[in-house]
């Protein structure tokens, strides 16, 4: 189920970003690097997945992490070209897309009950 594969992502994007924060403690340009190159890299993923959805149905959850990954290649962008240096939108952002899928999971466990 595609389910899992979202949070594993997640989860490990989420274990990432904590990595990248220690590295941040002893040098901060390569922590901001990682940082950068780590959410870079989810943005690829899910673009991906996107590519590969793009001429089937999307479903209300995919429309909406559809628009949070649209922000969130704009922030990375940004941050790329040096114009921006908050990580913690791009974090918020994350969460916002984990609760995402985990609202869905929730509503399908319900759906399966019935």
């Amino acid at each position: 189920m595609m389910n899992n594969a979202d949070k594993l992502l997640i989860y490990w994007i989420g274990l990432g970003v904590l990595a990248c924060g220690a590295i941040m403690l002893f040098s901060t340009t390569a922590g901001r690097i990682a940082m950068n190159f780590l959410f870079l890299f989810y943005v690829l993923v899910r673009v991906g997945y996107y590519r590969k959805i793009w001429k089937g149905p999307f479903k209300s959850a995919d429309k909406q992490r559809l628009v949070l990954l649209a922000v969130l290649s704009v922030c990375v962008l940004l941050n790329f070209l040096g114009l921006q240096e908050s990580y913690f939108l791009l974090i918020f952002i994350l969460m916002l897309e984990y609760l995402i899928v985990a609202s869905r999971d929730r509503q399908e466990k319900r759906t399966d009950e019935k």
